[in-house]
């Protein structure tokens, strides 16, 4: 059975459009993380403690993003499209190896 990404191989729109969404996730990502650092900063009192329940739910689904990115971009047919899904991948494994070595590792 072929998968559906080998089949979309010839078209270009589509790589150029899965690109950039992975781009966009990515940044996602990595304004999640932006903000989970800050709430820990700050501490309850302030708005961006609200936000970081929701960055903590976007940095769990971090890996499997990351690794729909990267088997995306194993089929992607151009070069652009390949670094763009690498990327995205890379910056979706760097945010979650990130908190995840916090949570592991606490600040003393």
């Amino acid at each position: 059975m072929k998968s559906l990404l080998f089949v979309l191989r010839p078209h270009r729109t589509f790589w150029l459009a899965l690109s950039l969404v992975a781009l966009v996730v990515a940044a996602t990502a990595f304004a999640a993380l932006i903000d989970y650092f800050a709430a820990r900063a700050a501490g309850p009192g302030f708005v961006l403690y609200a936000w970081s329940g929701i960055a903590g739910l976007r940095i769990l689904v971090a890996p499997l993003f990351a690794l729909a990115f990267f088997l995306s971009a194993l089929f992607a047919p151009n070069r652009t499209a390949r670094i763009a899904l690498f990327s995205a991948a890379a910056i979706e494994t760097a945010v979650f190896a990130s908190v995840a070595t916090t949570m592991l590792h606490p600040p003393r």
